[in-house]
């Protein structure tokens, strides 16, 4: 059977971000996974690295948790 880096990717995500309970109380843990095959994506390990942490950061800037957590920064900064 044939995986892709993006079926990979989704299956352990979800397997991570899965809710849990402690003590009766609901807990949820995000996760942001970046990834990259050779030689599909790219020719050198180092491009791979890049490439994965590119689309790390991707995820990251799609979830709305952290740009909340942006904005919160952002605002504390300010001084508003």
């Amino acid at each position: 059977m044939k995986v892709s880096a993006a079926g990979l990717r989704n299956r352990y995500k979800n397997r991570l971000c899965a809710p849990f309970d402690i003590d009766g109380k609901t807990l949820y843990v995000g996760s942001s996974c970046g990834y990259a095959a050779y030689p599909n994506d790219a020719s050198t390990a180092n491009e791979i690295r890049i490439l994965a942490d590119q689309r790390m950061y991707t995820e990251k800037e799609k979830t709305s948790h952290v740009q909340q957590f942006k904005q919160l920064i952002h605002w504390k900064w300010s001084g508003k």
